[in-house]
C-alpha cells in the first residue's frame, strides 16, 4: 500500500473509532448533568485525495549554448562593458579596446590614398596637355600645307578660341575674313571672341553681319540667339 493510502486508512480509522465509543455511552453519560442538552459534536468531512511532499533542493543553470567571443584584432582592453551573468541586447558592445594604433594606421592610409588621388589627376591633366598639344600640332601642319584651306583654318582659329587664347583665335578669324575663306564662319568666331572679352557692342555687329551672310536655316537660329544675348549683355 502506497504512503497516500496509509494516510488515508488511518483518518477513516480514527474516525469510525470515535464514532463507535460515542454510540456506546449510556444516554445520561453523552450529555452533560442530568437534563442538561448533549454538547454538539463537530467534525470534518473527510476526502480523498493525496498528499504531497514538498522537497527543497539547490542546483544551478547551464545554458546548453557557449560562443566564444573573440575581437578580431589584437588589442589592449581598456574598459569592460558587461560581466558573466549580464543580460546584454544584440549589437551591444561587450568591451572596449585602445585603439590609438588602428587611428594612426588609418590616418596614414588616408593620406596615402589623397596622395596617390592628386598624382593620378596630375597624370590625368599631364595626358590631356599632351593631347591639346599634338591636336593643336596637327592643325598647324594642316594649315600649313594648304593656307587657303578654309575648314582647317577655321578649326585652328575654333581651337585656339576653346583653349582661350582669344588674340590669336581673333587674329585668324580675321585672316579668313580677309581671304574670304568661309566668311559667316569667320564673322560668328569674331562675335564670339568680342563676347568672350567683354565686347557686346562689336559681337552683336559681327553676328548681325554672319547672319546676313549665311543661309543656312539652323545656323541662322543660332546666331539671332546669339545676338539677342548680346544685345541684352550690352544694356
Amino acid at each position: 500500500m502506497s504512503e497516500p493510502d496509509t494516510i488515508r486508512a488511518a483518518v477513516i480509522g480514527g474516525l469510525g473509532c470515535a464514532l463507535l465509543a460515542l454510540a456506546g455511552l449510556p444516554a445520561g453519560a453523552q450529555g452533560g448533568p442530568q437534563g442538561m442538552p448533549p454538547s454538539p459534536v463537530r467534525y470534518t468531512e473527510a476526502r480523498n485525495h493525496p498528499v504531497r511532499r514538498t522537497l527543497v533542493l539547490s542546483g544551478s543553470v547551464e545554458s546548453r549554448v557557449e560562443s566564444v567571443v573573440a575581437a578580431e584584432v589584437a588589442a589592449l582592453v581598456v574598459e569592460l562593458e558587461a560581466r558573466e551573468g549580464d543580460t546584454v541586447e544584440k549589437g551591444a558592445p561587450l568591451v572596449r579596446m585602445r585603439t590609438t594604433t588602428f587611428e594612426i594606421r588609418l590616418q596614414v592610409a588616408e593620406a596615402q590614398h589623397k596622395e596617390a588621388e592628386a598624382r593620378m589627376k596630375l597624370a590625368e591633366l599631364y595626358g590631356q596637355r599632351r593631347d591639346v598639344e599634338l591636336q593643336e600640332s596637327a592643325l598647324r601642319e594642316a594649315v600649313s600645307a594648304d593656307p587657303r584651306n578654309a575648314a582647317a583654318v577655321g578649326a585652328l582659329a575654333r581651337f585656339l578660341f576653346d583653349t582661350r587664347r582669344l588674340e590669336d583665335a581673333e587674329q585668324l578669324f580675321l585672316q579668313m575674313l580677309a581671304g574670304d575663306l568661309q566668311p559667316e564662319a569667320a564673322l560668328t568666331g569674331l562675335g564670339d571672341v568680342h563676347a568672350a572679352q567683354g565686347d557686346f557692342t562689336q559681337a552683336a555687329e559681327d553676328y548681325r553681319q554672319a547672319i546676313a551672310r549665311t543661309t543656312d536655316a539652323r545656323i541662322r537660329r543660332d546666331l539671332e540667339q546669339k545676338l539677342r544675348n548680346a544685345e541684352q549683355r550690352r544694356r
